[in-house]
């Protein structure tokens, strides 16, 4: 029998809901992403959410490459699980909640048209955040999983954090900037020049993307730009520290 995009994202609202180990998606080929859009579209209305922005997942060259996709794809985010800095994560509210350090960037103004020209990026941004991601793989087995169906389930996104937020001129050059984590006070990651994957380039890679959808990034929507950071697997009694260049911190923690 053939699934329809609504069927396969009821069946996803539900696993979900039931807290069930990720799997691929029942129906959905796994080169189909046309269709898993859709059911992610479906899902999303299931979820019952206003939304917020976007996310940019897979921006790295070798994690497309892991998942045979020849661009980055792409999840809604909603208003309900957007937090401010300082929020208090319950670990108990997912299955192995993870966290990923990005920069996050609110869309001023639309993109023009493709025929247009665009001009100074900045233009489009007002204003931008050191961030997390709140990610749940709901253990899944990372073997088995497929680009379509993680676009189905939303990215695995379950939320997202914004530090204090920063006019974008404060931001500076993408490739001069260093991003830092610390957990407990204590440095566990960070990385120098952000040029190799430009997150704001990812920004226009989404708007692209949404055009051949008939959709745009709306005026006063964040985008989630991409992991800067290796993913980070939280436990209870962790506190977050995120700085990118000097951009004020993102806090967290976990309990």
């Amino acid at each position: 029998m053939t699934l329809d995009a609504r069927s396969m994202a009821v069946g996803l609202f539900e696993a979900r809901t039931a807290g069930e180990q990720f799997r691929p998606v029942a129906g959905l080929a796994s080169g189909d992403l046309n269709q898993a859009y859709n059911v992610q579209d479906e899902l999303f209305s299931l979820i019952s959410q206003e939304q917020a922005g976007w996310k940019i997942a897979l921006t790295n060259a070798g994690a497309r490459a892991a998942f045979d996709v020849p661009e980055p794809i792409y999840a809604r985010l909603g208003k309900g699980r957007m937090a401010a800095n300082a929020a208090v994560l319950q670990a108990n509210q997912f299955m192995h909640p993870g966290i990923e350090m990005e920069l996050a960037v609110r869309i001023a103004r639309p993109f023009p048209p493709e025929s247009s020209p665009m001009g100074d990026l900045g233009d489009y941004i007002d204003v931008v955040a050191a961030a997390y991601e709140i990610i749940d793989d709901r253990n899944a087995d990372y073997r088995a999983i497929d680009a379509a169906s993680l676009v189905a389930d939303l990215c695995w996104n379950r939320g997202f954090m914004l530090g204090p937020s920063c006019p974008f001129d404060q931001l500076g050059k993408v490739a001069d900037l260093e991003c830092v984590l610390e957990i407990d006070g204590r440095q566990v990651a960070a990385a120098s020049g952000l040029a190799g994957d430009n997150p704001l380039e990812a920004v226009i890679g989404l708007s692209a993307h949404l055009r051949k959808r008939g959709m745009r990034i709306e005026a006063g929507e964040w985008v989630m730009t991409g992991s800067l950071l290796p993913p980070v697997f939280c436990e209870a009694g962790q506190k977050f520290d995120f700085r990118i260049g000097t951009l004020p911190s993102a806090e967290m923690c976990i309990v």
